[in-house]
């Protein structure tokens, strides 16, 4: 059994992995580290980002420990009989982890950046496997690819970068892009992004003639000292990539579907087969695109001295004049849920390649409607309703 007491056992485990999923919080700070006032993230997130990240024992081996922000009740954590068993642990990280092998979600400032033990060539380990032989980049360094500076210069530099993008400093550069033709005719919609955002926070979405959202999205300006300002535009389909750098080159793993809602609020990953992902519509040529761009985005990371997981979101949009793909809109130096999709997929069927895996967030489905087919990871409870489970198609 899993367990996560007041009195906490021994910590037996050899390595463990750090659900830090409020790194960007930790990146800012190293970007600003003169704002001591940063509010940081409500308790409610905080017990979101804790609870979303027990997943990451898809990554995890027998007795490992796995780390999350608060405690997150064993309850909601059920047996999954492809997944092994871990010790839960929360709080301050106890001092004689320090030592010991960790996988993090994204760096922190006492992540061992040494060397890991490799894997050879020819054996080609699964994800769960080959995730703890990369050696970690150094915050700095994370925080620097994490920044949404790093996404627009290396857009601008591959020559994808989403027509009307711009990257703010000033105010007069925010008011001209939104009524000027920083829009370039293909929405009448914008939005702007601080340079780093954990649990989809900072974002002002608004119509052209919104003064309300301007203002808003000056308040954010004047605090964060930078903005990303893009058009708002119609998806038709998000879709990511994700891929490895360390010492011998990038290694690009594969696309996925994003589910996302209308206000682009992440709500699950699909992983399909090659036939599957064509119902997507996804043709060769785009697939293509987005794997040579994910191969690009790698040796950009590499060059700033970046090494680990990252991964690359992308969407298909649509306006007057046609639909495209925009094949860099995003860039994850860091573990994001398409490895622990892609994770879980390989420890459930580690010998075919024909099965599909949905991993989903929300309010879980009525099982028995699936016929067995749906698997919870993280039950809801009378408290907290946001729930994780994951849906496969053979």
């Amino acid at each position: 059994m899993m367990n996560q007491r007041s009195q906490r056992p021994p910590l037996q485990g050899k390595r463990w992995i750090r659900a830090n999923l409020d790194c960007e919080e930790e990146f800012a700070g190293l970007e600003q580290p003169r704002n001591h006032r940063r509010a940081g993230l409500s308790q409610q997130a905080m017990l979101t980002l804790s609870a979303a990240g027990t997943l990451l024992r898809a990554f995890a081996g027998p007795g490992d420990l796995l780390w999350t922000p608060l405690p997150v009740p064993p309850e909601r954590i059920p047996r999954v009989p492809f997944l092994p068993e871990i010790q839960l642990i929360s709080g301050p990280v106890p001092p004689e982890l320090q030592s010991r092998e960790c996988l993090p979600w994204g760096a922190f400032k006492e992540t061992p950046t040494g060397e890991r033990p490799r894997t050879t060539q020819d054996a080609q380990p699964a994800l769960h496997q080959s995730l703890w032989s990369l050696k970690t980049a150094s915050p700095e360094v994370a925080a620097l690819v994490n920044h949404r500076r790093f996404h627009f210069e290396t857009s601008r530099a591959l020559e994808v970068l989403l027509p009307g993008s711009r990257w703010i400093t000033e105010p007069r550069q925010l008011e001209e892009s939104i009524h000027g033709d920083g829009l370039h005719g293909i929405s009448d919609r914008w939005v702007t992004k601080v340079p780093f955002s954990a649990a989809g926070r900072s974002f002002v979405i608004a119509n052209r003639g919104d003064p309300i959202a301007l203002k808003r999205a000056m308040t954010l300006l004047e605090k964060h000292g930078a903005l990303l300002f893009e058009p708002w535009v119609d998806r038709t389909l998000d879709l990511g990539c994700l891929g490895t750098v360390n010492e011998s080159g990038v290694t690009v793993l594969g696309i996925h579907q994003l589910v996302v809602d209308a206000a682009g609020k992440f709500r699950g990953i699909s992983i399909l087969s090659n036939q599957e992902a064509r119902k997507w519509g996804v043709t060769p040529e785009e697939e293509s695109t987005l794997t040579e761009t994910c191969d690009s985005v790698g040796i950009h990371l590499s060059r700033r001295g970046y090494t680990g997981p990252f991964g690359v979101d992308s969407y298909r949009y649509r306006t007057r004049k046609g639909e495209f793909l925009q094949p860099l809109g995003e860039v994850n130096g860091r573990l994001s849920f398409g490895f622990v999709a892609r994770g879980l997929m390989e420890r459930y069927a580690p010998d075919s390649t024909e099965v599909a895996v949905h991993l989903r967030f929300g309010k879980p489905p009525v099982s028995d409607r699936r016929q067995g087919k749906t698997i919870p990871l993280l039950l809801p409870t009378p408290e907290h309703e946001y729930g994780a489970w994951m849906e496969v198609q053979n």
